[in-house]
This record gives C-alpha cells, structure tokens and sequence, in this order.
C-alpha cells in the first residue's frame, strides 16, 4: 500500500533519485518502529535529473525541489513541491537561473528556505535565493555567499544559522566553513577543519546536539566523519563506517533516532522515494489448522499449523511465533484445563513491526470411546419356561429369545402379526432399547383388543401363532449414544402361551 510522504507516527525522509538527494523532515515527538524505503507511485513527477537541489520548508509543510541536470546535460530551473503523496509544478514569478549542483536548507532566521551556489551555464555562482512557498526572491547580503558547486549545507538549531561546508570552484575544492544569519554570510574561522571537499554529507543530530558531515571528494574519495559544536570541528573515530560515497547526502531520521546517510554519484533517474514508518507494512500471520471454534477433549493432543509472510515492500519476518512458544509451521493448543482458551500467532518483522493471528477453541470433559464394530449382529428364536410360573396369574403372549455374539445395547421396535376373520392384521408394540448380555430373554403380554379378535376367528387363544417381527439396531455395549447404526430386520413364528402376568414385558 502506497503511503505517501506525511509523517505517520515519526518523520519521514523523501528521496528523488536524482543523483540521490536527501531533505530533512520534521522531528516527532514519540519514538517509532526502525523505518523502511518505500517507492512511492505518485500521479505527477519532475522529470529524471541529477544534482538537483531540495530540502523541506517547515513553514508550509512541503519538500521543496529546484533545477538539476537532464541525461542529456540540460540544466533546469523548474520548482516542485511535494506535499505527502503527490509532486506539484510550482509557476513562481521569479526564478534562480537554470542550475545544478545548489544546495538548499531551512533557514531558521527567516522561516523560508535558502538556495546557494550552484552551476549554470555561465559557471559557478555565489547567488543566495530565498522561497517563501509561492515566489523565489535573489538577496543581496552584506557579505555574498562563496562561488560553489556541491557544497554541504544544513541548518543548525544549536546556533540558529544555516552552515556551509567546502564546495567545488572549476576544480578548486574547498574546506571553509561559512554561517547565515538569515541577512548575511561569515566565513568562520575554526581551529580545526576537515580536509577540502565536495559533496560532502550533513546533518545536524540533536541527539548529540552537533553537525554531523561524513565522506565527500576531494584529492580522494573521503570516508571520514567529522562533528561541529558550533565553534570547530572534531574528527569521530567510530568503530564501524559506511563506504565514502561522493555527492552524498544525509539528514537525521527520528524515526530511527539516527543520522540516515544515503549516496552518491548515482544515474539520472526520477523515482520518488519516502523512509520513514510506512503504514501497511505490518507482517501477515495465518493459522491454517485447526479451524476456529472447535471443540477438544481434555488433555488431547491437537497440533496447529501456521506460517507467517512479510507485507508486499514491507521488512522481511523475523519471528514467527504461537503462544506457546513454538517457532513456525507448528504448534500445539494447551488442552490441560477446560473451558474457553485462545491460541495466538505472532509475526515479528526485523523493524520491530507485529501482525497477529488468533483461533478460540472449547476443552471439555473427555468424550466416550469411538464407535466399535458388531459382528455378528442379532439371532431370533424362542425359548421354554423354567422354572414354572409357580403361584403368578398367566396371561397369554409369547416368549422371544435374543441373541448376540457380544454385549450390545439394542433399540428395538416389535410387532406381531396374527389372523382374523377379516384376514390378517398386526399389532405393534412400544419401541425400546434393551440390554443384552449375549442372551436377553423377553416376554410379551397379548393385548386384550388381540385376544378378541383371536377368539372370534378360533375359538381359542392360547395356541394360536403369531409372526414376530423385530426391527432394530445395534450399537457396543459403553460407546456413544450416536453409535447406533447397525440395522436388524428378524422374523420367528410362534405360538401363543401363557406367560407371567408379573414378568411380561419387564427386563429380567
């Protein structure tokens, strides 16, 4: 996602890849996550060029562009300002001459940037040209800037004024150091200088409230660092040190609390580029198993897979992390306890950025066994009555013998069919789930409504057959009450005999 140039929550540094130049934004309060390069689209944009001139105008909030130099040698005069997201041609009535190779910074004296030096097609100049967001204005200072081409120039807050450094007259590379006050120039006299250069880097960094300038050519191509404390300047001796990169430039980043060097002598190119803390940029974390939702028996063991991937243009990933602590593709959700928990991926970029992935998930109580097989399935017949019904009453009905090659848990729904005058008919009794231990033994009573019709086609009852007809199914004894499936269709013919009024129908 493009982002534009605006300061999202720390400054932003713009680029225009024209022979690399670098502008200074303004500070922010809070400090933010390391920042990153990001190639802005944006609808209008100055043509490809080098050594062009630009820095920000803290007044109107704008990056400021003036003049550099085609590909093929032409020197420009043309003004654009950059506002966060798009370049504008500016049509001031006034103009500096077309130049390359100015230097322009924010006078803080007079709150509008200041233009210096520069190479035209009469040679090398000292004008000083002020902008004031809408017209360019030529000064005419006590004291005239020195002729120079590719100097270094920032402001400096610790003193207030604009500093120059070295430059480039026909060959003649300098090393003085030079001071505005917003109405005139001063050469400095410091008791120490860096040697004579051009295209040196400089910035100021409040952090150690001094003026940092590093590398720029000369009898050689420089990597050395020098800082001025407003009086003199001091050679650093850091441990570690960027190549010397000539024409060169740097601004301090508080985004990333540090001076940024970006350089050198690059091609003639007309891309617009922003460092700082770019939005859109956080990684993407991705759980892709399990689902959300689900839900686990206490103590099971449930692996979770997920990955991590960096933004497009966005810093690469650094971690990728579940919360319990397992490193990407895998991880495992804690299952120790029951009820609601959450399981969180975190990515990680190396700028310090976070993205986040979560799924909910519900332990409960351990669930019964899964559904077991039933071979064998069910036998019908009938068996005789031992011992004897003793003192009960008896009733007519029939006795049913069921057997199993295991212990099983049967939903069984029963009926009869039997004969009439009117032809044949059936009765159909109570559905139910019976318990059987290999063998259940069951008796039926003959309903009353039965009998009658029994004794009007026969003249009796008792020895009257009936077809038993048992529909069922099956499930192993202990598993889940969904595990019925194992489908019964079983019939036996039998007679009609007496059966106790007080076990008929009853579990043994």
């Amino acid at each position: 996602m493009r982002t534009g140039g605006r300061t999202l929550g720390g400054s932003r540094i713009l680029a225009l890849c024209a022979g690399l130049i670098l502008a200074f934004c303004v500070p922010a309060a809070q400090a933010a996550p390391a920042p990153n390069w990001n190639e802005e689209a944006p609808a209008h944009s100055p043509g490809p060029r080098e050594s062009a001139a630009m820095a920000y105008d803290a007044v109107n909030q704008e990056m400021v562009l003036f003049g550099g130099l085609t590909q093929a040698g032409v020197r420009l005069d043309d003004t654009w300002t950059w506002d966060g997201s798009d370049w504008t041609k500016e049509s001031p009535a006034h103009s500096p001459s077309p130049r390359s190779s100015a230097r322009m910074a924010f006078d803080p004296n007079t709150e509008q940037l200041i233009l210096v030096g520069g190479q035209t097609g009469e040679g090398i100049v000292g004008e000083t040209w002020t902008w004031n967001g809408g017209d360019w204005t030529e000064l005419s200072p006590t004291t005239p800037a020195p002729a120079a081409a590719v100097p270094s120039m920032a402001a400096d807050p610790a003193t207030g004024n604009v500093l120059l450094f070295g430059g480039n007259l026909d060959g003649d590379v300098q090393n003085w150091t030079w001071s505005w006050n917003g109405s005139t120039w001063t050469q400095l006299a410091p008791q120490t200088s860096p040697p004579p250069r051009w295209g040196a880097s400089m910035a100021y960094d409040p952090t150690s409230e001094k003026m940092m300038l590093f590398s720029g050519s000369g009898e050689s191509l420089y990597n050395d660092t020098w800082s001025w404390n407003g009086t003199t300047w001091s050679r650093e001796f850091p441990a570690d040190s960027p190549m010397g990169i000539g024409a060169g430039s740097m601004a301090f980043s508080p985004a990333a609390g540090t001076p940024i060097q970006l350089g050198g002598e690059g091609g003639t190119v007309g891309d617009t580029w922003t460092f700082g803390v770019q939005t859109g940029q956080e990684p993407t974390a991705t759980i892709s198993s399990p689902a959300d939702g689900q839900t686990f028996e206490v103590g099971e063991q449930v692996p979770v897979s997920f990955s991590c991937s960096a933004a497009t243009d966005g810093p690469p990933v650094a971690t990728c992390v579940g919360s319990d602590g397992s490193p990407a593709p895998s991880g495992q959700l804690d299952t120790t306890t029951i009820g609601s928990h959450t399981y969180t991926v975190t990515a990680t970029a190396s700028d310090g950025q976070t993205g986040s992935a979560s799924i909910t998930y519900e332990v409960g109580d351990p669930r019964p066994p899964a559904c077991r097989p039933v071979p064998g399935g069910l036998t019908l017949d009938t068996f005789g009555l031992r011992p004897p019904l003793g003192d009960a009453p008896p009733v007519p009905g029939f006795r049913v013998r069921l057997a199993a090659t295991r212990r099983v848990d049967a939903r069984i729904s029963p009926r009869i069919v039997y004969r009439t005058r009117s032809g044949r008919r059936s009765f159909q009794y109570r559905s139910r789930t019976v318990r059987i231990d290999r063998v259940r033994r069951l008796r039926f009573e003959l309903p009353p409504r039965v009998r009658r019709q029994m004794f009007r086609a026969h003249g009796f009852v008792y020895g009257n057959r009936v077809t038993f007809r048992l529909r069922g199914q099956l499930k192993a004894r202990g598993d889940r009450a969904d595990c019925f499936g194992r489908a019964e269709s079983l019939a036996y013919e039998l007679p009609v005999v007496a059966v106790s009024s007080r076990v008929a129908l009853r579990r043994r």
